[in-house]
C-alpha cells in the first residue's frame, strides 16, 4: 500500500485529503516487513473499540489521525 501511495500525485493526494483518509499518506513502504510480525499485530487488533491489544506490553488505541 505504502508503494502505491507514494506514486500518487498531487491531485489524487488533495482527493484524499478531503474524503479524510489523511492517514494514509503517512503509509511508508515496508519492502521486508515482517509476515509473523504482521500477522501478530492484526491478531491483536479490536475494531470495535479501536485498539492494539499487545497483551502483557500494554493497548494502542487507534484514533481518526492515525
Amino acid at each position: 500500500v505504502g508503494s502505491v501511495i507514494g506514486q500518487f500525485s498531487d491531485f489524487k493526494r488533495q482527493l484524499i485529503k478531503k474524503t479524510g483518509f489523511d492517514g494514509m499518506l503517512e503509509l511508508k513502504s515496508w519492502q521486508k516487513i515482517s509476515l509473523k510480525y504482521s500477522a501478530y499485530l492484526m491478531d491483536r487488533v479490536d475494531v470495535d473499540s479501536s485498539i492494539i491489544n499487545l497483551e502483557g506490553q500494554g493497548v494502542i488505541e487507534l484514533r481518526d489521525q492515525h
